[in-house]
């Protein structure tokens, strides 16, 4: 995906369909949990970035506190 490009709408795909699941997940009364999005190091140096990170966890209170990224070195 990296070699594509399709990298990169995968991963704000990700980060919005987490926060649109932490929404669900608090209304549904289920206790906050953390969750992590896999972010590859083409990505955050190009389009996935703060102001994508802002984005999902601006969706709901509930994905700032729950959303962890995690990047690879390699």
């Amino acid at each position: 995906m990296e070699e594509t490009g399709l990298i990169l709408d995968a991963g704000r795909w990700a980060m919005l369909q987490v926060a649109r699941d932490c929404k669900l997940w608090a209304k549904d009364g289920f206790k906050p949990q953390r969750v992590a999005v896999n972010v590859s190091r083409f990505s955050f140096g190009r389009r996935i970035s703060v102001a994508t990170v802002a984005e999902a966890a601006g969706k709901t209170k509930e994905a700032g506190s729950m959303l962890d990224l995690e990047i690879r070195r390699a």
